[in-house]
C-alpha cells in the first residue's frame, strides 16, 4: 500500500480518470469476556481482515469493500469495483460536491499502554474478573442477587494510503471492563455499575478493588428513600457529565446532522447560538494522552488536532470531514472523518469531547460546600433524547442530598430532564484541573466507534429533577 501512495496510485487514477482513490486496509480483532457470580457465561471473539476503497470522480464519491485473504487480486478487483461504483454516482448526482484542502500525510501512531492489554494469557483474565465477581457477590451476602464483572479488548491495524500521496500507519489497543451489581431487600432491587477506563491491562487489574465500596453502595441504595421531585441545583459528575456531553454536545455537533436538519443546531447557528453559560468551554481533540478517541490521523488522513465547538457559551465550531466542512463553508476539516470496520465508508463522528475546567474552579469538596440546596448525581442508567438532541431526560443510578454544604442521605432512582442550550446555560461552576476525570463509551450514533470523554463536576442551577421508574 506504500508503494500506491508513491506514484503507482496517481499513475491508476490518470489511467481511469478519477480525481482520487483511497485504500484503507483495517485488521481488527476484539475480545469480550463476562463472568456472572463466578462463572463465566460469556466469551465472544471477533476478527475482521479487509480492504475498503473510495473513488472520487469530479466531487462524487463510490464506496465498495471486500474482506481479504490471500492473493493480490482481491485488491485489484475491489479497485476497479469501486471505481465503477464512482462513476454510477457520478451518473445519478452529476452536481460537484467539493472537499476541502488537505495536504498529504505521511507517518504512523500507536496507542500507547502501560501493559500490553493482549499480552496476558485468556487463563489469566479469566480467573481476574472470576475473582472480581465473587468479591462483589461476597460483600454484598444475601441480598446479593447477580454480580458481574467483565472485560473488553481491542486491538486493529490501520493503513491509509491514497493516490495523492498520502500513507499513514496506525495500530490501536485498549482494555476495558466493569462491575455491577443487582441487590434485593423487602421486595425491592437496586443496580449499582462501576466502569473502569479504557487503557492498557493494568485498568482491568483495578477492578475487584471497587468491590467492596460497590456492595456498599448498592445495599444503602435498596434502603434509600426516592428522589424528591423538585427544581433544584444540580452537581453531575464526571461519567455521566461525560455521557451528556457525548448525547447533547457531540450528537447535535455532528456536521452531517447540522446539514441533513436532524439536530438542532443548523448551517445559519453556527457562530452565532448561545450554547451555554460562560463557564461553559467544550472541544473536541483528538490529541488528548489516554484517552480512546485519540489517534494520528483520522480516516481520511487530516491529522489529529483540537477543534474548540463551545466557548464561553457561545457556539464556535462543529465536528466535520473534509466534504461536510466544504459543505458548510469551512476552510478545513475537523478531522472527524471515522469508522470501525474497512466494511463502512468514514462519516462524521466524535473523536475525544471535552468539557474543560476552570483553571481557578473549586474541588468537588469546595464545590458541595458552595451549595446550600441540591443534589449530587451520579452515573446513567438510561435516557431519553429526543432525535434533534433539543430536549433529554436522564434517568440515573443513584444520587447524594445536599443540605447546608454537606452531603447528607442517598436517593434511589434520581432524573433530571432539561433543554439543551437552557441546561447548559444554567452552568454555574466548574471544577478546577486536579477534578478531571477521563472516561470512554461507544458512540451511539454511528456504528459503536469508541470515544473518549473528558469532564470535571459541573453545577447547574435550576435543574427539574425526581424519580424514575
Amino acid at each position: 500500500m506504500e508503494s500506491f501512495s508513491t506514484g503507482a496510485g496517481a499513475a491508476e487514477a490518470r489511467r481511469c480518470g478519477v480525481d482520487r482513490i483511497e485504500l484503507r486496509f483495517v485488521d481488527a480483532r476484539e475480545a469480550t469476556t463476562r463472568v456472572t457470580n463466578g462463572v463465566l457465561d460469556l466469551d465472544e471473539r471477533e476478527a475482521r481482515v479487509g480492504l475498503g476503497v473510495r473513488a472520487i470522480v469530479r466531487g462524487a464519491s463510490g464506496y465498495a469493500a471486500r474482506a481479504l485473504d490471500a492473493g493480490a487480486t482481491h485488491i485489484e478487483s475491489l479497485v476497479a469495483e469501486t471505481i465503477a461504483a464512482a462513476l454510477d454516482a457520478v451518473r445519478a448526482a452529476p452536481v460537484p460536491c467539493a472537499e476541502t484542502e488537505e495536504e498529504p500525510a505521511r507517518g504512523s501512531f500507536e496507542t500507547p499502554w502501560a501493559e500490553d492489554p493482549w499480552a496476558v494469557g485468556d487463563d489469566a483474565r479469566l480467573a481476574l474478573l472470576v475473582d472480581a465477581s465473587r468479591r462483589l457477590h461476597a460483600h454484598a451476602g444475601s441480598e446479593a442477587r447477580v454480580a458481574r464483572a467483565h472485560a473488553t479488548l481491542h486491538e486493529s491495524e490501520c493503513l491509509f494510503a491514497t493516490s495523492d500521496g498520502t500513507f499513514v500507519a496506525q495500530r490501536f489497543r485498549h482494555a476495558t471492563g466493569g462491575l455491577s451489581l443487582t441487590v434485593e431487600h423487602d421486595g425491592e432491587r437496586e443496580d449499582r455499575t462501576r466502569s473502569v477506563p479504557f487503557g492498557g491491562y493494568e485498568v482491568l487489574r483495578a477492578l475487584a478493588e471497587h468491590a467492596a465500596e460497590l456492595a456498599e453502595e448498592a445495599r444503602a441504595l435498596v434502603r434509600a428513600p426516592r428522589c424528591p421531585s423538585e427544581s433544584t441545583s444540580v452537581i453531575i459528575g464526571p461519567e455521566q457529565l461525560g455521557r451528556q456531553l457525548h448525547d447533547t454536545v457531540g450528537r447535535p455537533l455532528a456536521g452531517d446532522r447540522v446539514l441533513a436538519g436532524t439536530s438542532f443546531v443548523t448551517p445559519t447557528t453556527l457562530g452565532r447560538l448561545r450554547y451555554g453559560s460562560t463557564a461553559v468551554n467544550i472541544v473536541a481533540d483528538a490529541r488528548v494522552s489516554g484517552a480512546v478517541g485519540t489517534f494520528g490521523w483520522d480516516d481520511e488522513g487530516v491529522a489529529a488536532q483540537r477543534t474548540p465547538l463551545v466557548q464561553r457559551g457561545q457556539l464556535v465550531g462543529v465536528l466535520s470531514t473534509r466534504r461536510v466542512a466544504a459543505q458548510l463553508g469551512l476552510t478545513r476539516s475537523a478531522g472527524c472523518a471515522r469508522a470501525v470496520s474497512y466494511l463502512d465508508e468514514p462519516n462524521v463522528r466524535m473523536t475525544n469531547l471535552m468539557l474543560e475546567p476552570d483553571p481557578r474552579g473549586p474541588t468537588l469538596e469546595e464545590l458541595i460546600a458552595d451549595t446550600a440546596h441540591g443534589v449530587l448525581i451520579g452515573p446513567s442508567r438510561g435516557a431519553t433524547i429526543d432525535e434533534r438532541a433539543l430536549t433529554f431526560e436522564y434517568a440515573c443510578e443513584l444520587a447524594w442530598e445536599i443540605r447546608h454544604g454537606k452531603r447528607t442521605r442517598l436517593l434511589r432512582r434520581p432524573m433530571y430532564r432539561g433543554r439543551t442550550p437552557a441546561f447548559f446555560g444554567a452552568c454555574e461552576l466548574v471544577c478546577g484541573p486536579a477534578d478531571l476525570r477521563v472516561h470512554g463509551l461507544a458512540d451511539g450514533s454511528g456504528d459503536g466507534q469508541p470515544v473518549g470523554i473528558l469532564a470535571p463536576h459541573a453545577r447547574f442551577r435550576g435543574v427539574e429533577i425526581g424519580a424514575a421508574r
